[in-house]
């Protein structure tokens, strides 16, 4: 997942971390203590949220990574992330996946390392959170409110009347200030046409709650997105509002680009560089999602090449 949601989702959970870790861990009997340095020196790496916690009356950590897209290397990240986090602090460390949204390919654990004669050396468990997959009436239960923006990301949440519901309910328990990261994830999934038309209107009507809240504020000083931080330093209600979606118009250029060099890393390694260097001149989306699915049905390196070099010339 880019840099651009792993914040957000930090914002997310960071409004009621006992929650969230409730909500991870099933109901089962565990209590947030306080945050852990996410920065694991045995390396330069950096784990998107390390909690202390109390699981069953014993100390342990609670390791999570946010993602918006599969990642092949999924296992083996993580793997080096507990490894890591264990060997620092002796404690267990739970490490868990969060994926916000459906994608082929995902790696499943367990991570399991061989040696070159199949022997195997290491073998690895952690969990995924496919979020698509939860029940939305889960994350509606007593005690897990501040995770209500995650609504539309849920099984069937991709509807407008679970954002009314999202909405609603966040109102109702007084969690307004959550409402710009609802916004958020349902732009995850109200992507084009007319859906996500009506998701701009319908949280247009919201400006003045958005501009009083402290994660919209936090979003703009982050510089999550550039569109939200030009709406504010222009000051104006119509600049505010045509910031945020430019901010979600930016956010799915960055996924698409994603996409593209992943595809080319898959198919065609030795054409990344070139990918990378001609997708950062592309800011047509289409054009973007055309390559992707041209590149898919691409068979040769050169036939790559010229797709990647006609794509930046279209833009």
């Amino acid at each position: 997942m880019s840099k651009v949601w792993d914040d957000l989702l930090k914002l997310l959970v960071r409004e009621n971390p006992q929650q969230f870790v409730s909500f991870v861990f099933g109901g089962r009997d565990v209590q947030f203590e306080d945050n852990h340095d996410t920065e694991l020196k045995v390396r330069t790496i950096h784990a998107d949220i390390l909690y202390n916690i109390s699981l069953e009356g014993s100390q342990a950590i609670l390791h999570v990574e946010f993602q918006r897209r599969r990642d092949k290397q999924m296992g083996r990240r993580v793997w080096e992330y507990n490894a890591s986090a264990t060997f620092l602090y002796n404690v267990p460390v739970y490490s868990f996946v969060m994926y916000l949204r459906p994608d082929e390919l995902i790696v499943e654990p367990p991570f399991a390392f061989y040696g070159p004669d199949k022997t195997l050396i290491n073998v690895f468990y952690y969990e995924n959170i496919k979020l698509w997959e939860i029940e939305a009436d889960m994350l509606k239960q007593k005690g897990l409110e501040s995770l209500l923006p995650l609504l539309p990301l849920t099984k069937h949440g991709a509807r407008r009347d679970t954002v009314e519901e999202m909405i609603a309910l966040l109102l109702e328990h007084g969690q307004r200030d959550l409402l710009p990261l609802g916004y958020a994830c349902a732009a995850l999934v109200f992507e084009q046409g007319e859906e996500l038309q009506w998701l701009k209107e319908r949280f247009a009507s919201m400006q003045e709650i958005f501009e009083e809240s402290w994660a919209y504020r936090e979003m703009v000083e982050k510089g999550i997105t550039i569109g939200l931080e030009r709406g504010l330093k222009e000051g104006k209600k119509e600049g505010k509002k045509e910031g945020i979606e430019e901010g979600i118009v930016q956010g799915h250029l960055e996924e698409a680009r994603y996409m593209l060099i992943e595809t080319v890393s898959e198919r065609f390694p030795a054409l990344v560089g070139l990918a990378e260097q001609q997708a950062s001149m592309v800011g047509n989306l289409t054009i973007l999602r055309s390559a992707v699915r041209t590149l898919f049905h691409t068979s040769t390196e050169e036939q790559a090449r010229r797709v990647l070099v006609q794509m930046a010339e279209k833009s």
